[in-house]
């Protein structure tokens, strides 16, 4: 969390998933498995992501919203983080 503003501040979004860290990062690597997401994919490759990449997404009220792959650790950092919690379970923020 950080503050951005006299009177504001950011959060990152967080949740525990009962999904493995390597699971979690298939579905954010592979934009054929994108439904999760609630928005549609405009632009995106048909292979999983690496360095480089952009994905355009259209989400509601004409709003387009774009990723650009700057850098890849599998499975742990993208644009967000994956910390392992057991072998089945990892919590996910979107920094």
């Amino acid at each position: 969390m950080g503050m951005s503003g006299k009177n504001n501040f950011e959060t990152c979004p967080t949740d525990v998933v009962h999904a493995s860290a390597e699971c979690v990062w298939e579905l954010v690597m592979t934009p054929s498995l994108f439904g999760w997401i609630d928005a549609t994919v405009i632009e995106a490759p048909a292979r999983c992501l690496i360095v480089g990449d952009r994905v355009i997404f259209a989400a509601s009220l004409g709003l387009r919203v774009s990723w650009t792959v700057l850098a890849l650790e599998p499975p742990h950092r993208i644009a967000l983080v994956l910390s392992r919690l057991d072998a089945a379970t990892c919590r996910v923020s979107f920094n």
